[in-house]
């Protein structure tokens, strides 16, 4: 049973954080909850970020905040509008992307272009996008744009 329930959880993108209590959880307990992250990184005011996206199968990002202490201060799904909202074009810097939504499922070089392009599967909503964010050499978010998951056209999943 316990085996079903993993696989579930795997294959869903979800992650069993009903075992945990923010303000009361240690990093330790998330981590033997939720695994090795896929990034650490630091977040405002000292806080650790331990980011979880679910690629390729999920089309979501989670950062499990850890304040200075060592405690669960949340988990948060970071490819929502208001953290999106907080990308801003000739403004944000890559490192502030990663503090943002975590890391790309794919990262792409454009020398020609002088380009850096990362991609985010977003939510399907009920048509399937990719957010992608391209920087310029100074690591700069130079572009910011949605396009219709070219996967998801193909298995006629695009909602139109």
């Amino acid at each position: 049973m316990r085996v079903m329930v993993c696989l579930a959880v795997a294959l869903c993108g979800c992650y069993p954080a009903v075992s945990l209590t923010p303000g009361v959880s240690t990093e330790g307990e998330v981590l033997a909850a939720m695994g090795a992250p896929a990034l650490r990184g630091k977040g405002a005011g000292g806080e650790t970020l331990l980011w979880y996206p679910s690629f390729p199968f999920g089309r979501q990002s989670y950062a499990a905040r850890i304040s200075p202490d060592g405690r669960l201060v949340s988990i948060e799904n970071r490819l929502t509008d208001p953290y999106l909202a907080k990308l801003k074009v000739n403004e944000t810097r890559r490192e502030e992307v990663l503090e943002i939504v975590g890391p790309p499922y794919r990262a792409s070089q454009f020398p020609r272009m002088q380009r850096e392009i990362w991609d985010y599967p977003m939510p399907c909503r009920p048509s399937c996008f990719v957010l992608l964010v391209q920087f310029s050499q100074d690591g700069v978010l130079r572009e910011l744009y949605q396009v219709l998951d070219p996967d998801m056209l193909s298995r006629g999943r695009s909602g139109w």
